[in-house]
């Protein structure tokens, strides 16, 4: 008799550990959701492969509705423990009921997502629903799909998990994608204020101004003022109150002293506004002025809005020790920190740090060898680096990302660096600044050189962030920098 073989074995056993379980496929709405389930032995007992023997029943989409789920399920599998029973549905609506099948005693590694667009192909290639599409026929379609993945490992169908340890990891996610919206808000509010009053008091700029560097079509530079509005809590104070430039001279410097006297304003800051006023060639429109006050009272509330939700980000940080410890990354703001922290979730279903660079495509990509070799004869090879692509729209130079990869995590690495160049001379000792200053040394002079400093400096942040999640290992600057030291 010939033996069966260790691949054949691992088949077999399987098989047979399939069989001692309960599979069950759930389509999930709004409202309601359609289970269907079987045991592995009516799998391999069934002679009908469309499904259409396996039993379904819908439930409402609540707790009282899965609590009638559960007794469903208790009277169709008596006696079969918890730990045996494996579930599959599609993500869209299926978080609160991964969490509630976990609370009520179902092993939360055999509570699985599959991609919805998955779903579809598998039940034509079963046959199952030949009349069209509906509920029940995709619940069978994932129960099914959960067996076969079971009986057959083999053929390397894969779900992700439907119940994630990183839960704080997606609500910091969540909060930093809401504060963002806020600050695209703040912006656009930012951007009429500035527009309103170049109308009613253009000479704002005299007194509230920023040098601007311009580049010339000859690639020469020079300097210029510009008018800047939100520096400071002043301009909004007075504008708010009297806005525009005939309210101001109306007002006079005493009533406006009156309403923004405070530590740190010069009084001839204000004796010089109002003498500006008073000679403005701005615009007198009633409804402008009220637009303005009204649109500098959202501005303001949308300001006090994304104080809430910093401080709500950094209590969430601040509650986890390894999450803290991140915190001492030089530049790292907390906002930065959680739209990071969001992208990579579980950080688990990453095998290493060089999967993690892939997903964020951060990581450059090798392309073909120049046919050159190096000074030690090795051959050199051209890496293209994360790129973008600049696309003009309303008459505006507007990036626009093509490849694939997180574009919230690009942004806020891209921002984080300029932060990190800007204050190198004066945290000289940080170590992401050491990596950066190498980096120029070796590169500087080449084509693209600062785009290849600032990846591979956001790689290592994000390598240092991974491996402290991983590990759960509180983030050491003093390890780090031994760490860049030697590399030098």
């Amino acid at each position: 008799m010939q033996k069966i073989d260790e691949a054949e074995q691992r088949w077999l056993e399987s098989f047979r550990q399939a069989s001692d379980r309960v599979f069950v496929g759930l389509d999930h709405h709004s409202r309601q959701v359609t289970i269907a389930a079987g045991s592995g032995s009516d799998f391999f007992r069934s002679t009908t492969r469309d499904g259409g023997w396996i039993p379904t029943a819908v439930f409402e989409q609540d707790g009282p509705g899965y609590e009638k789920l559960l007794q469903w399920l208790d009277g169709q599998f008596s006696g079969v423990p918890r730990d045996r029973f494996t579930f599959l549905a599609e993500p869209t609506f299926a978080k609160p009921f991964g969490r509630y099948m976990v609370r009520a005693g179902f092993d939360a590694r055999e509570i699985k997502w599959v991609r919805t667009s998955e779903v579809a192909p598998y039940r034509k290639a079963k046959g199952i629903g030949k009349a069209g599409k509906n509920d029940w026929d995709d619940a069978r379609a994932m129960a099914m799909m959960a067996f076969d993945a079971a009986a057959s490992p083999v053929a390397g169908r894969s779900f992700l998990p439907g119940v994630r340890e990183s839960a704080r990891a997606e609500g910091l996610g969540r909060l930093a994608a809401d504060y963002w919206r806020l600050s695209e808000q703040s912006v656009r509010l930012q951007n009429q204020i500035w527009d309103l009053v170049v109308r009613l008091f253009p000479e704002c700029w005299r007194i509230w101004n920023r040098s601007e560097t311009v580049l010339k079509p000859d690639g020469s530079q020079f300097e210029r003022q510009k008018m800047s509005l939100f520096r400071t809590s002043v301009p909004m104070q007075i504008l708010s109150a009297f806005p525009g430039a005939r309210a101001v001279a109306e007002a006079g410097f005493d009533t406006i002293w009156a309403t923004i006297s405070r530590q740190g304003v010069r009084p001839n800051r204000i004796r010089a506004l109002v003498s500006l006023a008073e000679q403005s060639s701005g615009i007198h429109e009633p409804l402008d002025s009220e637009r303005l006050r009204l649109l500098i009272g959202e501005y303001r509330d949308v300001r006090s809005r994304l104080g809430v939700y910093v401080q709500s980000i950094q209590d969430a940080v601040e509650a986890d020790p390894v999450l803290s410890s991140l915190r001492n990354i030089t530049c790292l703001s907390p906002q930065f920190l959680g739209v990071i922290l969001g992208a990579l979730g579980d950080v688990s279903r990453f095998p290493d740090v060089d999967a993690v660079k892939r997903y964020l495509n951060i990581a450059p990509v090798p392309m073909p060898q120049t046919g050159t070799v190096d000074p030690l004869g090795r051959p050199v090879q051209i890496w293209r680096l994360p790129a973008n692509t600049y696309e003009r729209k309303g008459g505006q130079k507007k990036l626009v990302y093509r490849i694939r990869g997180r574009q919230d995590v690009r942004i806020v690495l891209y921002c984080w660096f300029q932060y990190l160049v800007w204050t190198a001379r004066l945290r000289s000792d940080d170590p992401f600044v050491k990596l950066y200053l190498r980096l120029k040394e070796e590169h500087q002079g080449q084509p693209r050189w600062f785009a290849k400093a600032r990846w591979k400096v956001a790689a290592k942040l994000i390598g240092v962030i991974f491996h402290c999640l991983r590990r759960q290992e509180a983030y050491d600057p003093a390890k780090l920098r031994m760490e860049t030291e030697s590399a030098e």
